[in-house]
């Protein structure tokens, strides 16, 4: 009877985890899954621009940070998470989305059409307006 209960306690302590038993926690960076991608449909050629990218959490996953690589034409995102391996405890199989915001302070001036690319995927173009001089 002991053996079986053993046998299910570990069961379902796999099922909950995809991190591992290891002695401490080993982080690990990757690109995240995108759910979503939003943006104004125009923009001035400088002004600051907005991109809310939906990413999933949960489980022993979280977000990190956005790195960024801009030219005139383009902004290419990638949204990076971190996964914690090794932990102690078990990680909850719930696993979510979560919504995060890149803004991107206009410089260099973007050209038209200004195209939008996250973790190598396009997700479209922002018509790009004449910036309008102040009086």
């Amino acid at each position: 009877m002991k053996d079986w209960a053993a046998a299910l306690g570990l069961a379902v302590a796999l099922g909950l985890t995809g991190c591992g038993t290891q002695s401490g926690p080993v982080p690990s960076e990757y690109a995240m899954e995108i759910k979503s991608v939003a943006f104004p449909a125009s923009v001035a050629a400088t002004a600051p621009l907005a991109v809310l990218v939906e990413v999933t959490v949960g489980g022993c996953q979280s977000f990190k940070r956005f790195e960024a690589e801009r030219r005139a034409g383009v902004l290419q995102l990638r949204a990076i998470g971190s996964t914690q391996s090794g932990l102690k405890v078990a990680c909850p199989a719930i696993i979510g989305w979560e919504k995060r915001t890149y803004t991107d302070p206009g410089t260099p001036a973007r050209t038209d059409p200004f195209e939008i690319v996250v973790n190598g995927a396009s997700y479209g173009t922002v018509s790009v307006q004449a910036d309008v001089a102040s009086p």
